[in-house]
């Protein structure tokens, strides 16, 4: 038996049907996505054979069970702010071990506790040694006396004396040499203080305790240094043989 639909009736079985699809429901009791028919050539009429094949007159005709994708939606309004999680335990971090590693090599940090109670272990490199790095102590140093009169400055007998070579001069100034210094020395630090030593018995020496020393000027010949010292009295603006300390750092 072969069943005749009128376009009208045909419109409302979509309908039905695609409502009937859209809630699970299966044309010839399956899952298929494409609806197949017959239409008669002459009367244009829709039919579904029970066999799934069209009869003579007619034509198979398939079209699509769901349809081209719409438009997206309007954006859903914000749900419901979900439940405050419970409070977590504190973290704690601690330094474990500091080592030095090799110059030149890559500073390290290791966690040798948990995530959240970590331990850190620093590798710290140790800087590269310099080219030529002066020492800490002063290359030459001793102390001065210094009295009236011409080649009156000597060294302090029995001072504690390094890499001086000579002095000489007299009513206060004096010129000291140091060896020690590198060649093409570019600028020394020299430091001069005007002292008294209770030791100095030279003639007119100064004893009050008031004498300034500066230095002068300095220049050098390959390892050895030679620099000037004034010795003054600031107060009264006059020449005072003050004895005097220095330290040469080259």
């Amino acid at each position: 038996m072969t069943l005749r639909i009128k376009l009208s009736q045909l419109v409302v079985g979509l309908v039905v049907a695609a409502l009937l699809l859209g809630a699970g429901y299966a044309v010839a009791n399956t899952r298929t996505v494409v609806i197949h028919a017959c239409i008669n050539n002459k009367t244009r009429a829709l039919t579904v054979p029970a066999s799934g094949k069209c009869t003579r007159g007619t034509r198979a005709l398939s079209w699509n069970q769901q349809g081209p994708r719409g438009t997206t939606g309007a954006k859903g309004a914000a749900g419901a702010k979900g439940a405050s999680g419970s409070a977590g335990n504190s973290a704690a971090v601690s330094v474990g071990s500091v080592t030095t590693e090799p110059a030149g090599s890559q500073a390290t940090v290791t966690n040798s506790g948990s995530g959240s109670n970590a331990v850190l272990n620093f590798g710290i490199p140790q800087g590269v040694a310099g080219a030529n790095a002066p020492g800490t102590g002063a290359t030459a140093y001793g102390q001065v006396w210094m009295g009236s009169g011409t080649n009156s400055a000597q060294l302090a007998p029995g001072r504690n004396t390094a890499n001086v070579d000579g002095v000489g001069g007299g009513d206060g100034t004096a010129v000291i040499g140091v060896s020690g210094c590198s060649t093409g020395l570019s600028e020394p630090v020299i430091t001069v203080t005007a002292d008294d030593d209770s030791s100095d018995n030279l003639t007119g020496n100064n004893s009050a305790g008031t004498a300034a020393a500066y230095v002068t000027g300095w220049s050098s010949s390959g390892s050895v240094l030679n620099f000037g010292v004034s010795t003054y009295d600031p107060i009264h603006g006059t020449t005072a043989n003050s004895d005097f300390s220095f330290s040469v750092f080259c």
